[in-house]
């Protein structure tokens, strides 16, 4: 990992043309475990549900973002040790979570690698992640030009890699696919537009969203944003988003999301909702909200308590979800942060206990 940083922050400043001071690193290492250690559940699916006690596992994550005038990269990895649940021993792996690389040879021009670019109103802040048709970019190659300085107009290819048949986007023909889409940054507000999967009539998704960062400028200490989704087929999912409290994702064929921030000087609010009202077609889960509340104890020490909810509407026999935490938080200096929670998950008969922990190294400059 840190050979890759090192590498990645020599090619951002050849490529980027300006002095090693001229480069922009935001980087951090978090070491954590946030798995159960106490499950009540029915593995053999024989109705006969059982208690055990795992070693939950701990987590080392490295982040690196690195910017410079002409050249972004950056790249995020996970090194796991942890206990197999049906088998007696442990174990030790690892994975790049997720990489990009962003060339702008001009100003109103950006080329990108794996590059994800958010619409603010597709973000869920209790989850920390976003809706996926709030995306304009995608995992394989994006061009966004910017005609005036406050659009952004994009047209991407995902990767789309089929390892099993050794084709790809360009040499599959009929899995050949592309999006684009639109994001307006105004003052007041942002507003996007997005198609995705085209001409994939089983994979197609269409999204638009809005967010208002202190409501238009009256309320300073409010944020909402909200976005719609209409997808064709059932290619598309927040398949990460059930597993918050369940094993299985979110379908949807028309999504609605939407979150609401209320960040006052003695505490923070946040909500979050996504829906499918359209769910009879779909498999997994229907409709997901969340609400957490943060304040503060005393200097540099915060709390924040959090519910979640997920339900079936569909009756596809998930079984509804039901999750709750308390988490408090500790910034020892400007470099570290430390923190420990309680949380608690429950689908049906099944439920899970846990108490994650965390150390954070963080750097800037």
């Amino acid at each position: 990992m840190k050979r890759i940083l090192a590498s990645m922050v020599a090619v951002a400043a050849v490529w980027g043309g300006v002095a090693f001071a001229d480069v922009q690193v935001d980087f951090y290492n978090k070491l954590y475990s946030d798995d159960p250690f106490l499950r009540h559940h029915d593995d053999n699916k024989d109705g006969e549900y059982k208690t055990d006690a795992y070693f939950p596992g701990i987590k080392e994550r490295m982040y690196a973002d690195i910017k410079t005038a002409k050249v972004d990269a950056g790249i995020k990895g996970t090194l796991y040790f942890g206990q197999d649940r049906d088998a007696d021993h442990f174990y030790l792996s690892g994975e790049i979570n997720d990489w990009w690389l962003e060339f702008r040879p001009i100003d109103m021009i950006t080329l990108g690698l794996h590059d994800t670019i958010w619409a603010d109103g597709s973000y869920f802040p209790i989850w920390d992640d976003n809706a996926t048709a709030g995306n304009i970019g995608s995992d394989g190659f994006t061009f966004v030009i910017r005609p005036i300085k406050m659009l952004r107009l994009s047209a991407t290819v995902p990767s789309g890699m089929d390892y099993d048949s050794a084709k790809n986007q360009f040499g599959g023909g009929h899995n050949f696919h592309f999006g684009t889409g639109a994001i307006l940054d105004l003052d007041m507000f942002q507003a996007s537009v997005n198609i995705q999967g085209i001409p994939c009539s089983g994979g197609r998704q269409f999204g638009t969203f809005v967010n208002m960062p202190g409501f238009f400028g009256v309320v300073k200490a409010l944020s909402i944003g909200a976005g719609f989704t209409h997808a064709w087929g059932n290619d598309w999912g927040q398949n990460e988003l059930g597993k918050l409290i369940a094993d299985a994702g979110m379908a949807y064929t028309d999504l609605l999301t939407t979150y609401v921030t209320y960040d006052a000087r003695l505490f923070r609010l946040n909500a979050e909702l996504a829906w499918d009202f359209d769910f009879d077609d779909n498999e997994g889960y229907d409709f997901y909200t969340a609400v957490a509340f943060s304040f503060g104890l005393v200097d540099k020490l915060s709390a924040t308590a959090t519910g979640k909810l997920l339900f079936d509407f569909a009756d596809n026999g998930l079984g509804n979800g039901y999750g709750a935490s308390f988490a408090v938080d500790y910034e020892i200096n400007k470099r570290h942060a430390v923190g420990a929670k309680a949380e608690v998950n429950k689908v049906d008969k099944y439920w899970d206990f846990a108490i994650p922990v965390y150390w954070k190294y963080s750097l800037e400059y």
